[in-house]
């Protein structure tokens, strides 16, 4: 799925990618700049402006999204960590070994020899090869399935990817076609019928009062809730049903109910 066209990027670290709206800004505190001048900057699963660039008239992502969207569900950000991971546990690897000699029978006139001297500038780009790395992504086009990040500390630490047009093309085309998580398609519910809310000690029922506005009605059992739901919605609603054993409450907070 290939979605980004023209990608500018601005020097207060801003992306707009053409056919997508809006852009994604990175604050200065995301940004990373290595010693050979290249700009690095973190791919925050938290940023409001980056996860509305994934997600905006995506088919691939959830609907409607859920309150505090983030993209720590995002398959392809996780696919990317992980690789991450993988080459960086490879290298550690490998470098240790060739580095160990202590059991190691080498030629002891080795230990004498004097380290090669490095000019300045060789030391410099070497420094910035070590940081860094290069990923191989599959984005369904031939064009560039590279990018080039930050090698991680921790196992955890955030992706930092290269501030260059063809890998914040390459990221975000990755993102945006390998989806979320199915778990956030799937709208979280009690399990009650529609207008049913549990509360702590008993159930509510929405109903529309004789005056048109809406009102909530108590029971102490899922049965008498149920049975006043379906007079609601059969019109059979009587004349006393708001004052005989009519325990109102205020509205329900849903953002407080727990599953």
């Amino acid at each position: 799925m290939q979605v980004a066209g023209d990608v500018s990027l601005s020097e207060i670290k801003v992306v707009s990618i053409a056919g997508i709206k809006g852009a994604w800004h990175i604050p200065k505190e995301e940004v990373r700049l290595l010693e050979d001048g290249n700009c690095y900057v973190k791919v925050n699963p938290n940023s409001c402006t980056l996860v509305h660039m994934v997600t905006i008239d995506n088919p691939h992502a959830p609907h409607p999204l859920p309150k505090r969207m983030s993209l720590v569900k995002c398959v392809g950000l996780n696919q990317l960590i992980q690789q991450r991971n993988c080459q960086q546990l490879d290298a550690v690897k490998g470098s240790q070994g060739a580095q160990c000699t202590l059991f190691a029978d080498s030629d002891p006139d080795q230990h004498n020899q004097k380290k090669q001297k490095l000019s300045a500038r060789d030391a410099k780009h070497i420094n910035a090869d070590q940081a860094t790395m290069v990923l191989s992504v599959d984005t369904g086009d031939d064009v560039h399935n590279v990018m080039k990040i930050l090698r991680p500390v921790h196992p955890k630490d955030c992706l930092w990817v290269s501030f260059d047009k063809a890998d914040i093309a390459c990221l975000v085309n990755f993102l945006r076609s390998e989806g979320f998580d199915d778990a956030l398609s799937t709208p979280k519910t009690q399990g009650f019928p529609k207008g049913i809310q549990k509360r702590e000690k008993y159930f509510m029922v929405k109903y529309e009062k004789h005056d048109t506005t809406i009102g909530w009605k108590s029971f102490k059992t899922l049965d008498d809730a149920m049975i006043f739901s379906h007079d609601v919605a059969d019109g059979k609603l009587a004349a006393t049903a708001e004052c005989e054993g009519a325990d109102n409450g205020p509205a329900p907070d849903f953002s407080s109910v727990s599953t």
